[in-house]
């Protein structure tokens, strides 16, 4: 691998009550003395930039709840940046051999690779074109026809259903006022640089998300975490050490709100991005094949959020062998080499993508996953690429549509059988007995166990739960 001249990696840093960590130029000085007194080289130190705090960049701005307060994380991810191969080396070599110690209660907990990922939006205008179909023909596939009639009645009288997207942001304007849960906001810098949930662009990648959602679950309550930046900002690129951030974030948040009931109901997370190109990525399968020593953090944290009775959903991603978007990397395309890091995750619910004829898109990324994580991905597929049935103009394209649409069911399981009553283990095993093989095909790399009938999926439970 030819690694990028910049060289990221990030670690988790648990500091003493007594450090003043207000800013990156104090965590790249608790950083500096930290490694001194771990017998470091002085020259390691000059080779070294702190990139951001961004464990202090968000706070939540929710919806019935606004002076709601986090307390001071625990631990701190702090991206870290190298010239040199041979520093990057000795930092994370030094900090491995040094995690069980502390310094006037100063410590690292973890280091990871802090490689890039995209939003996994992607229309290829090849053969699979020719079958772009509507909306109505995607609910067919899904099943949506089959639930009971008075679902989305019983949802809005249940609990919530309370679904965090993950994305570049939502636009509140553009959604119902019972559906809009608040976010968390980005208050640092100039005040071009702030971003506050709700206030993205109509037609944000984010919004596709939302109205995917919202089309399968009306009454969900959408929060929105803009960690991703827009298209146009150049190299819009979602880093794992931000990733990490919004998870624990979330968390942090999410065990707040349970403590009302007006927030007890279940929580889903949608997240419809990729790792598509590893050469960002060092050391190479640090995160993307799990290779990390014990585990890559951003893993770990995707992990944690699963144990919390939080349902995770991942795009599959858009690097499949026939199609694969331009951004996939040569090497990252198409059988075992598609489906990186937490998207192949064993305890998250990984979708691909099908068209409404049932037939597999040839940018869907592919399984098997990673065998250090699961090599069972995708889980499921959904469906993609069509328009909306009144709109030919509004399209839904790539696994991020599936993705989504997956998660909208989901939110319409979870209305009547929480977490409670199925775990999230149990979730993901009775939607796979469920999934509906296209004909002439058993469970395999494309499409997991099938595609997605929540229909099926209802009547099942209802037999059985």
């Amino acid at each position: 691998m030819q690694p990028d001249s910049v060289l990221r990696q990030y670690a988790i840093l648990k500091p003493s009550p007594r450090s003043l960590l207000k800013s990156a130029d104090a965590l790249r000085d608790l950083t500096v003395e930290l490694l001194m007194q771990m017998g470091a080289p002085r020259e390691l130190t000059a080779d070294l930039a702190v990139r951001g705090d961004p464990s202090h960049d968000w706070t939540p701005e929710i919806e019935g709840w606004p002076d709601l307060t986090l307390p001071p994380p625990a631990e701190i991810v702090v991206p870290y940046e190298f010239s040199s191969e041979a520093w990057f080396d000795a930092f994370r070599g030094i900090v491995l051999r040094n995690l069980t110690q502390t310094f006037a209660g100063n410590g690292f907990t973890d280091v990871g690779a802090d490689p890039g990922g995209y939003v996994t939006d992607h229309y290829h205008p090849g053969p699979d074109g020719a079958a772009f179909s509507t909306r109505r023909e995607a609910r067919r596939l899904l099943g949506v026809d089959r639930l009971p009639a008075d679902v989305e009645e019983a949802a809005r009288a249940g609990p919530r259903v309370n679904v965090v997207i993950i994305d570049q942001g939502l636009n509140r304007g553009a959604l119902p006022k019972d559906n809009w849960g608040g976010g968390w906001a980005y208050k640092k810098g100039s005040p071009t640089e702030q971003i506050l949930p709700g206030t993205a662009e109509p037609k944000s990648h984010g919004m596709t998300i939302a109205r995917n959602i919202l089309n399968i679950a009306p009454s969900a309550v959408l929060y929105d975490f803009p960690v991703i930046p827009p298209e146009r900002i150049h190299a819009a690129t979602l880093f794992a050490h931000q990733a990490h951030v919004a998870y624990e974030v979330m968390r942090a948040t999410i065990a707040l709100l349970r403590q009302r009931e007006r927030w007890q109901g279940p929580w889903i997370v949608v997240n419809a991005w990729a790792i598509y190109n590893r050469k960002s990525e060092y050391p190479l399968g640090d995160y993307t094949e799990d290779t990390h020593p014990w585990g890559h953090p951003l893993n770990k944290a995707v992990g944690r959020a699963v144990a919390d009775r939080i349902d995770v959903v991942f795009a599959a991603g858009n690097c499949g062998q026939f199609c694969p978007s331009a951004n996939c990397g040569a090497g990252d395309r198409g059988p075992g080499q598609s489906i990186w890091g937490a998207n192949s995750h064993p305890a998250v619910l990984t979708v691909g993508a099908v068209l409404t004829n049932e037939k597999w898109i040839g940018y869907s990324s592919q399984g098997p996953g990673q065998l250090r994580l699961t090599r069972e991905k995708p889980d499921l597929c959904a469906p993609s690429h069509f328009s909306e049935t009144n709109d030919a103009a509004v399209s839904n394209m790539g696994t991020s549509t599936a993705c989504a649409l997956t998660a909208g069911a989901l939110a319409v399981l979870r209305s009547k059988w929480d977490t409670n009553a199925v775990s999230t283990a149990d979730m993901k095993l009775h939607l796979a007995a469920a999934a509906r093989r296209p004909t002439g095909s058993e469970a395999n790399g494309r499409v997991g166990a099938g595609i997605l009938d929540v229909g099926e999926a209802w009547a099942r439970l209802s037999q059985l739960v």
